[in-house]
């Protein structure tokens, strides 16, 4: 199976990579560039989640929980399940 995101140079490796992205406009000879930077992760985060011991009934509105994530996880999303 052919590599879905194919980096020139062995960018393959994790790590975060900056690139100059360059895109065309519709008018002859105009172009847009700007620097914009990506990472590489190959590896899924490890999310750890921690309940609170005391029990919990069902018509209680809140739950506390305790998450932790690997170090390099940047930013970590809870949403109810309705």
């Amino acid at each position: 199976m052919a590599d879905p995101f194919p980096c020139p140079g062995g960018h393959g490796t994790d790590g975060t990579y900056s690139v100059r992205l360059v895109l065309r406009r519709p008018a002859p000879g105009t172009f847009t560039a700007s620097r914009k930077t990506f990472v590489i992760a190959s590896k899924p985060a490890l999310v750890r989640v921690h309940l609170d011991k005391a029990p919990v009934r069902t018509a209680e509105r809140r739950v506390r929980l305790k998450v932790g994530a690997s170090k390099h996880r940047r930013a970590t999303v809870g949403r109810r399940a309705m």
